[in-house]
């Protein structure tokens, strides 16, 4: 399934640039991974669309509404304004870098593990389950996205 990106949390918002990239890497401690960088960098704060995807362990579905960017404005959904207060205040373990929103729950990239590979997870703000993993890395988050309903319900695969 074809994915398109519409703008969201950003107005008019323009490629990020490598420095910019730099860093936030600097800032949250890590480098962040090349295939999500060849999205995020140009669709900065967009959503995709279809947006969905199911939770590994049934128990319900998880939504990209928009990705974090590197610009300034608006500040609550720059990557580092989301992760850095995030692990460092204990909502999050540290090394878990959240990429991604969907109504107050965040996904993420997760290395504790691995500098080099971190897998996707997901954190529900709501739950004191522990972190969800949904994908090995961002392109196999992407493939699993599906579609929404007419009235903009996520469709159980």
């Amino acid at each position: 399934m074809m994915v398109t990106w519409s703008n969201y949390e950003v107005s008019n918002p323009k490629p990020a640039t490598d420095e910019q990239v730099q860093e936030a890497e600097r800032d949250l401690e890590v480098r962040l991974p090349a295939d999500f960088l060849a999205i995020a960098k140009i669709h900065q704060g967009a959503r995709p669309e279809p947006n969905c995807f199911d939770l590994p362990d049934g128990s319900g579905q998880g939504v990209i509404n928009y990705l974090l960017h590197f610009e300034e404005e608006p500040f609550d959904s720059n990557i580092v304004a989301r992760g850095w207060p995030a692990w460092h205040h204990g909502a999050l373990p540290e090394k878990v870098i959240p990429f991604a929103e969907d109504s107050g729950n965040l996904i993420c990239f997760d290395y504790r593990n691995t500098d080099e590979a971190p897998e996707v997870v997901y954190w529900d703000h709501e739950s004191d389950a522990p972190l969800q993993r949904v994908a090995s890395n961002f392109t196999e988050l992407i493939g699993m996205l599906h579609d929404i309903d007419d009235e903009g319900n996520c469709i159980w695969k």
